[in-house]
C-alpha cells in the first residue's frame, strides 16, 4: 500500500474512534439518566433494598464506562502518533497533498489551551460525578433503612 493510502486509512480510523468516544458517552448518559430517575423514584416509594441495587448498578456502569473512555483515550493518543509520524514521512517525501486533508484536524481535538479541559478528562469528571450520586444514593438507602430520617 502506497503511503498516502495508509495514511488516509489510518486517518479514517481515527475519525471512527472519535465518532465512537462520543456516541459511548451519549449512551452512558441516558443509562445513567434512567438509573437516577429509578434512584428517585425508589426512594421516594420507601424502596430502599431497590435503590441500594440501582446504586450499586450506577457505580459499577460509571467506573465500568470509565474505563472503556481510559482505554479508548490511550488508542487514539497512539493513533495520532502514527498520523503526525506518517505526515512527517509524508512531507519528507516530498508528494502531491491535494487529496490528504492535513494537518491533522483529529489531533487537535485532544490540543487544549492551559486553563480548559480535552474530552478525555470531562468525561471521565462525568463519569465520576455519575458514580458518585449512585454512592449517594447507597449512602441515603442504608442510612434510611437503618432508622436515621435525613
Amino acid at each position: 500500500m502506497e503511503l498516502k493510502e495508509l495514511y488516509k486509512n489510518l486517518q479514517d480510523k481515527c475519525h471512527t474512534l472519535m465518532s465512537q468516544r462520543c456516541t459511548t458517552f451519549n449512551y452512558f448518559l441516558i443509562i445513567s439518566a434512567l438509573f437516577v430517575n429509578a434512584l428517585i423514584l425508589a426512594i421516594r416509594e420507601n424502596l430502599f433494598f431497590i435503590a441500594i441495587t440501582i446504586g450499586v448498578l450506577q457505580c459499577f456502569i460509571s467506573i465500568l464506562f470509565s474505563l472503556l473512555e481510559k482505554r479508548n483515550t490511550r488508542y487514539y493518543q497512539k493513533q495520532n502518533e502514527l498520523l503526525r509520524e506518517y505526515e512527517a514521512k509524508i512531507k519528507a517525501s516530498n508528494d502531491e497533498l491535494k487529496d490528504i486533508n492535513m494537518p491533522n484536524q483529529y489531533a487537535k481535538l485532544e490540543n487544549v489551551k492551559k486553563g480548559t479541559i480535552g474530552y478525555a478528562k470531562f468525561f471521565q469528571c462525568i463519569y465520576l460525578m455519575f458514580a458518585g450520586i449512585g454512592f449517594a444514593f447507597i449512602t441515603l438507602s442504608i442510612l434510611q433503612l437503618c432508622g436515621v430520617v435525613l
